[in-house]
C-alpha cells in the first residue's frame, strides 16, 4: 500500500485532494521503479528502501500543500 501512495504522490497527485491523472501516476510509478532498482543496486535492505521512499514522499506533500487552492479547501 506504501508503494502506491508514493506512487500517486510523486506522480503529482495531492494527498489532500485535487487535480491528478493516470499519465502522471504512471510516471510516478515508473520513478518509483527506478529509485527502487538502484536502491537494491546497492544493496539496501528493505527497510532503508522504504525510509527512503518516505523521505521522498515528505517533500512532495509539502509542496502541495504550499499550493494556494489546497490551502483554501483545508
Amino acid at each position: 500500500m506504501f508503494l502506491t501512495i508514493a506512487a500517486v504522490v510523486v506522480g503529482g497527485t495531492s494527498l489532500l485532494g485535487g487535480y491528478g491523472g493516470y499519465g502522471l501516476s504512471v510516471i510516478g510509478v515508473l520513478v518509483l521503479q527506478i529509485i527502487t532498482t538502484v536502491l537494491v543496486g546497492w544493496g539496501l535492505s528493505w527497510q532503508g528502501q522504504q525510509f527512503i521512499l518516505g523521505l521522498l514522499i515528505i517533500p512532495m506533500v509539502a509542496l502541495y500543500a504550499r499550493s494556494p487552492h489546497i490551502r483554501s479547501q483545508i
